[in-house]
């Protein structure tokens, strides 16, 4: 289930995706290195301390490598059941769309494994976005007793070697998380276009071509997931699988979605692709980095099923003809207008259902109606059935835009669900003639009045699907869509 965190215009929201463990001492501190996507890479400290309150006071300051420039955050968090909440409040090093404020807002995830003394994390909003790793610091020791009677055989102290604080890699290295128990002989329980998930296992292999395998790695070992995407289209059954699973990938998904790109001819059979089986404990989906995956697809002749999720980087570059593809599903909660504009310029003459989350501009969302123009018009998509203009905060633009839509005449599902619709919109809809011809009308997350949401209820013989209304009569203008964060 996706998951929308709001925070205020100076906060940060930590989420602790492990229980962060009782300190042993009151202060736990980490060396940390990460990489900013627009800054380059960074080294420093995060540092909690509890509080005789309960709470935990957290302190990050980092130093960016490219430009020397020091980060400073800090602030008092909570522990609400496995996660760790609190406002910080940056002393310096503010940027972005706070640039000309005291504060800025981050919104930073952190996973703590206490036993090997590591953590991991991403750190999202207006000062970068990011991802990083730490150790535990190194504690000052007490000195140890000096021995009633010294061996003659035990070494002295100048013999003893000297320790060395490992680094990050290594420590990570040393003690890598236990393998999983074997579980491609067993699906995982869960499915993608009909087919059975199995999580890829090198050691086992390819054992069953009628079930979709994903590959995917954790935040502790996410440089792997190349390394693992490779071993599996290095596998003699890959030519026979019809469904692929692309889980957590890391970072960013562009070198893996090219080294799936130079071997396409290997997955000539392949009829459901999963770009982006990440989920919100892995990262938000306004976190997720995409790729351009237009030129994979094009080399996927037999691809009948679609899913993303993820729009940052998203791009369906080409305008190529694609004759299979039957189903598309965009999830995101902000989808680039290049990306969109993109998808409406395909060739697809088989494509029956279309669900495009477009998101919000607080989350990379920049289309306009321009932008859907190539879905309205319906040239590309004859068979199209179900258009899906969803999770938009220009839902009422699109509504008006239907009036007129040509590709409405063939359409039987209209799904605008998720999304910011108003009076405005609906209005556009009532007296739009050919809503009526539709079977169904989603309608679900809007801010109708109750009695423009009467009339819209009213519209027979189409199903209309709407909940109750969101809309807040002191607020009017406060409207969100369903996903965002």
């Amino acid at each position: 289930m996706l998951r929308k965190l709001i925070t205020g215009a100076a906060g940060v929201v930590f989420t602790f995706l492990a229980a962060l463990p009782a300190f042993a001492d009151s202060e736990q501190s980490f060396q940390i290195e990460g990489n900013d996507l627009r800054r380059g890479p960074y080294t420093g400290q995060l540092t909690l301390t509890q509080q005789d309150d309960g709470s935990v006071a957290a302190r990050r300051q980092i130093r960016y490598a490219r430009d020397g420039e020091e980060q400073v955050q800090s602030g008092v968090l909570e522990q609400r059941g496995e996660q760790l909440r609190g406002v910080l409040r940056e002393a310096t090093g503010a940027r972005g769309r706070l640039q000309n404020e005291a504060t800025a807002a981050d919104l930073l995830s952190v996973q703590v494994d206490a036993e090997r003394g590591v953590c991991a994390g991403a750190c999202v909003g207006n000062t970068g976005a990011s991802r990083f790793q730490g150790q535990a610091a190194p504690a000052a020791k007490d000195p140890e007793p000096t021995p009633a009677v010294e061996s003659a055989d035990a070494p002295s102290a100048d013999d003893a070697a000297p320790e060395r604080t490992p680094t990050v890699n290594e420590r990570l290295g040393e003690e890598p998380a236990p393998s999983p128990a074997p579980r491609a002989q067993q699906p995982s329980g869960e499915s993608f276009a009909g087919y059975p998930i199995y999580d890829y296992d090198p050691d086992l292999g390819i054992t069953d071509v009628k079930g979709a395998y994903r590959v995917s790695v954790n935040w502790q070992n996410e440089d792997e997931f190349d390394a693992l995407l490779k071993k599996l289209l290095d596998d003699p059954n890959v030519g026979k699988i019809e469904a692929l699973v692309l889980g957590y990938w890391g970072y960013d998904a562009t070198d893996s979605i090219e080294i799936l790109t130079r071997h396409a001819d290997d997955l000539a059979g392949l009829k459901a692709l999963f770009v982006g089986d990440i989920d919100y404990d892995e990262a938000e989906i306004s976190w997720i980095q995409n790729s351009d995956i237009g030129p994979l697809i094009n080399k996927l002749p037999a691809l009948e099923t679609l899913k993303v999720r993820g729009g940052n980087g998203l791009g369906f570059s080409g305008k190529f003809k694609h004759d299979k593809l039957k189903s598309i599903l965009v999830e995101s909660g902000g989808t680039p207008g290049s990306a969109v504009r993109e998808l409406g310029n395909l060739e697809l003459p088989a494509l029956e259902k279309l669900e495009l989350w477009l998101g919000t501009d607080e989350y990379g969302a920049d289309s306009t109606v321009a932008d859907v123009k190539g879905f309205l018009e319906g040239k590309n998509f004859p068979k199209l059935k179900y258009l899906g203009l969803m999770n938009s905060d220009i839902s009422d633009d699109i509504a008006v835009a239907l009036k007129n839509a040509p590709i409405l005449g063939q359409l039987e599902v209209v799904d605008l669900s998720m999304g910011t619709l108003s009076d405005r919109g609906a209005q556009a809809l009532l007296e739009n003639s050919k809503i009526k011809a539709l079977k169904t009308l989603n309608l679900e997350h809007h801010y109708m009045s109750d009695a423009v949401q009467q009339r819209i209820e009213a519209l027979s013989p189409v199903k209309v699907i709407a909940d109750e209304s969101a809309l807040d009569p002191d607020y009017p203008d406060d409207r969100y869509t369903a996903v965002g964060e």
